[in-house]
């Protein structure tokens, strides 16, 4: 049973915290500098890679496995083009991928049969209209959590003019109430770092029963001059850690092909179009071996049929009659041959 702060974290509903006033220039040099840092994004690609032990991990600490590691690949263009993949690993072992793509229209959810997590082609794409009101998009992920926000599609400089109340910590950190950017839930405080543009660095949250869930920037690289971002960090609950992130490779203001942006389908892909209400198989109609066993469960009677794994296409049964007639028949030339011969 996942422990309610760490829910609340993951899901990443609404929080709140105790206001406290601060200076107000040293709010709106925050909000200048996170707004001047989003205005620099054009495009970016992130990579990054997010892993849990159970050495560390309460979590995991009862369960068989040592490693589980995810593998994400996130797109945001201005354009309103994204792409957010996952790719999952238990113990070294891919278990599952998940997709979502959108051009400047349309976003396609990919879903993967469970039993085939292996497969490249997904198993049906859905279609929806890319809106900014459309909830589903994209996956959360630790090293743009807070930075971006999912449900809005905003990033946090633009959340952050709604905050009029802070304060400033020891370390002269800027301490804001979760609730007001958005993302956190009751009881949560962000703090931003202003000797790194003021991104987020620490989330803190005093769960039930004196838990404590933690989401914590441990390395900020600068990947232009005076540009920021996240690049290692972790999440705790009562010191311990659930799992560690890293970024892997930030590609900023690229040109990014329309390949991308387009979704993979095969002739055995099912489309759903939320927008036309059409359902309908990519190729046309269904694959062979569906066909083959809709035709098997209407004839419970009749001879299975194999289908060859290759070609998609029902394997011809053998003509063994045949077969037995041709070897009788070089059986019989071979005994002439030798009987000529002797």
């Amino acid at each position: 049973m996942w422990p309610k702060c760490f829910l609340l974290l993951v899901m990443g509903v609404s929080l709140c915290m105790s206001p406290h006033p601060c200076e107000a220039a040293d709010l709106q040099e925050a909000i200048t500098q996170l707004q001047a840092w989003q205005k620099r994004i054009i495009s970016i690609r992130l990579r990054s890679r997010e892993t849990a032990e159970a050495r560390s991990n309460v979590l995991l600490a009862d369960s068989h496995l040592k490693t589980t590691l995810a593998e994400i690949d996130w797109i945001w263009e201005d354009s309103g083009r994204f792409r957010d993949s996952r790719r999952s690993y238990n113990d070294e072992r891919f278990t599952g991928s998940s997709i979502r793509v959108a051009d400047s229209r349309h976003v396609y959810i990919y879903d993967y049969p469970a039993q085939d997590p292996a497969r490249e082609i997904p198993a049906q794409v859905t279609i929806h209209e890319n809106t900014l009101r459309f909830t589903e998009m994209g996956l959360w992920a630790m090293p743009h959590w807070i930075l971006w926000d999912n449900k809005t599609r905003t990033w946090l400089g633009d959340r952050l003019k709604d905050v009029t109340e802070a304060q400033i910590t020891d370390a002269g950190s800027l301490q804001i109430d979760g609730q007001t950017v958005g993302t956190c839930t009751e009881g949560f405080t962000v703090t931003l770092d202003p000797q790194h543009g003021y991104l987020p660095q620490l989330a803190e949250h005093p769960g039930q029963g004196g838990q404590v869930c933690r989401y914590r920037v441990d390395e900020f690289r600068e990947l232009e001059p005076g540009f920021w971002f996240p690049w290692k960090g972790s999440m705790l609950m009562n010191g311990n850690m659930l799992d560690s992130w890293e970024v892997t490779q930030v590609d900023l203001n690229t040109e990014l092909p329309d390949s991308l942006f387009v979704p993979q389908l095969g002739d055995e892909t099912y489309v759903v179009n939320s927008l036309t209400g059409k359902q309908y198989w990519h190729g046309g109609k269904p694959p062979a071996h569906l066909l083959a066993a809709k035709a098997a469960a209407a004839n419970p009677g009749s001879t299975p049929v194999n289908i060859n794994p290759l070609t998609g296409e029902p394997e011809r049964p053998a003509n063994w009659s045949l077969w037995l007639v041709l070897l009788g028949v070089v059986l019989v030339s071979v005994g002439v041959w030798v009987h000529r011969r002797t």
